[in-house]
C-alpha cells in the first residue's frame, strides 16, 4: 500500500513528495506507519532526497499522526495555517474469508460455502487539506472497485449463503470544516456522502448510509474545562428484513444529539464525562434490532 502527501519544506519552500508505507489503506495515526521516505522533486531540493524515517523513530519520538512524524525529516515542517497539503492514496488489497463466512450456519439461517474465494479491491483517494481566512477544510474524494465481493445472497425467505458476488463500486466525498469563533469557542463540522453501486451480480448493498453529518460546539469558559455539545446525522441505507431474506427496503436515518464535558485534572490526566442520544431517540440499525437508547458515560484519560 502506497499514500503519498506533499508537504513544504522549512528551509527552502519547496514542495517535496513524502511517500508512506503504512499497515492499511484506513490507517490514519501514525501508530500504524511502517516507514516514510521523503523526495525532493528536483536537483534544488537533493538534500532532502531518500530521507528515511523507520517506525522505531515514529515510536520512539511519541508521534502520534502523520503530519507530526513527517516532521523529523530534516528541512521538513508542517504549517498548520495558511499552507496546503495534498493528499493521493492508492491500495490495492485482497481480503481472505473468514470461518466465520464459511463455516457458521448462523442458528439455521445460513448453509455453508467452503469456496468462498478473496475478494480484491482498488481504492483511490484524493484530497486538500488547507486553512484560509483562519478555517480549517479539508476535503477528500474517493473511488474504490471490489471485485469477488463476500456479500450475504437470499437462497429462500428464511435461507441465506456467503457469496463472491460480481463487482461493486463505490465512491464519495467527505468536506470537513473547523473555525476558533471566539477565544473560548470552537465550532466544527463533517459532511460525507458515499454511493455503492452493484455493476455485476446484482447484490443489494445494505447496512451502509448515503449521507452522513456531524457538528460540534467546543466552549472553553475556563481553558482546563471544555463543554461540547454534538449532533450525529445518517441518512437511510438498504436494510434486509429479518423475517423474509428477499425482502429489501430503505430505512435506519436518525438524527442524534450528544454531550460532553472534559476537565484536565493534570497535564497527564483528564476526565470526560457525558451523554450520547441526549433526546433518548428510538431508531433501527437492523431490521429486528434498534440502537442503544439514551446512554451515560465516564473516562478517564492517563498519558504515560
Amino acid at each position: 500500500m502506497s499514500l503519498n502527501r506533499y508537504v513544504r519544506a522549512a528551509a527552502a519552500g519547496l514542495l517535496v513528495l513524502v511517500s508512506v508505507s503504512a499497515r492499511s489503506a484506513d490507517s490514519a495515526g501514525a501508530s500504524d506507519l511502517e516507514q516514510i521516505t521523503v523526495y525532493a522533486p528536483h536537483a534544488g531540493g537533493s538534500s532532502l532526497g531518500g530521507t528515511t524515517i523507520g517506525q522505531a523513530d515514529i515510536q520512539q519520538f511519541n508521534r502520534d499522526t502523520l503530519d507530526s512524524a513527517v516532521l523529523l525529516a530534516p528541512g521538513v515542517t508542517v504549517s498548520s495555517v495558511g499552507a496546503r497539503n495534498e493528499t493521493d492514496v492508492y491500495a490495492d488489497r485482497s481480503r481472505f474469508p473468514i470461518p466465520f463466512e464459511m463455516y457458521s450456519t448462523r442458528f439455521g439461517t445460513f448453509i455453508n460455502n467452503p469456496e468462498l474465494r478473496p475478494e480484491r479491491s482498488h481504492y483511490t483517494q484524493v484530497g486538500v487539506d488547507d486553512s484560509p481566512l483562519g478555517t480549517h477544510v479539508v476535503v477528500n474524494a474517493f473511488f474504490a472497485r471490489i471485485v469477488d465481493g463476500i456479500v450475504s445472497v437470499p437462497l429462500s425467505p428464511a435461507l441465506s449463503e456467503s457469496q463472491n458476488v460480481g463487482v461493486e463500486r463505490r465512491y464519495g466525498y467527505e468536506v470537513e470544516l473547523a473555525r476558533q469563533l471566539a477565544t473560548t469557542l470552537k465550532a466544527g463540522l463533517n459532511f460525507s456522502d458515499l454511493v455503492r453501486e452493484s455493476v455485476a451480480g446484482n447484490a443489494v448493498t445494505t447496512d451502509t448510509p448515503d449521507h452522513k453529518f456531524f457538528a460540534f460546539l467546543e466552549w472553553r469558559p475556563v481553558q482546563a474545562l471544555a463543554i461540547v455539545p454534538s449532533l450525529d446525522i445518517e441518512g437511510k441505507r438498504w436494510l434486509q428484513s429479518a423475517v423474509n431474506n428477499t425482502v429489501y427496503y430503505r430505512g435506519g436515518s436518525y438524527s442524534m444529539l450528544n454531550m460532553k464535558a472534559a476537565y484536565q485534572l493534570l497535564p497527564d490526566a483528564m476526565v470526560e464525562l457525558g451523554t450520547t442520544n441526549l433526546s433518548d431517540r428510538n431508531y433501527p440499525i437492523e431490521d429486528g434490532y434498534h440502537a442503544p437508547g439514551r446512554q451515560y458515560f465516564a473516562n478517564l484519560r492517563l498519558t504515560f
